[in-house]
């Protein structure tokens, strides 16, 4: 991750946590995509579950995507999964706000971060 730097610039704690082979914090760095390109590696997306109950989306339900790590997997990705739905009933139904984000992000483009939290209606 680091290359071609003196080991003083690195936080000792950081530095002790590579030599130990710590695994939150090799976890935290595989996870980092903005690093990895950073560092020259191509990053493609990831392998994804989707988990929890079924969903009756006959009725009106605020839905959580949740996601340990940043990611470059769209929400629209996930959620026309969750639905079974084309890309064109998607974009209509972000058109009609049938399904719209909690926090207004523009569900079309957005990416997945920690969690985000949908309003989904009938």
């Amino acid at each position: 991750m680091y290359s071609r730097i003196n080991p003083k610039s690195i936080a000792s704690e950081i530095l002790e946590g590579f030599h130990s082979n710590n695994g939150e914090l090799v976890e935290k760095y595989a996870m980092d995509t903005e690093l990895i390109q950073k560092n020259g590696a191509e990053v493609g997306l990831p392998k994804y579950k989707i988990r929890g109950p079924a969903i009756d989306f006959s009725m009106p339900i605020e839905l959580h995507i949740k996601s340990p790590y940043p990611s470059r997997l769209k929400v629209s990705a996930v959620l026309r999964e969750i639905l079974n739905l084309s890309q064109k009933a998607f974009e209509q139904r972000i058109t009609n706000e049938s399904i719209r984000s909690a926090s207004g992000l523009d569900l079309k483009k957005c990416r997945i971060q920690t969690e985000v939290v949908l309003i989904i209606e009938n």
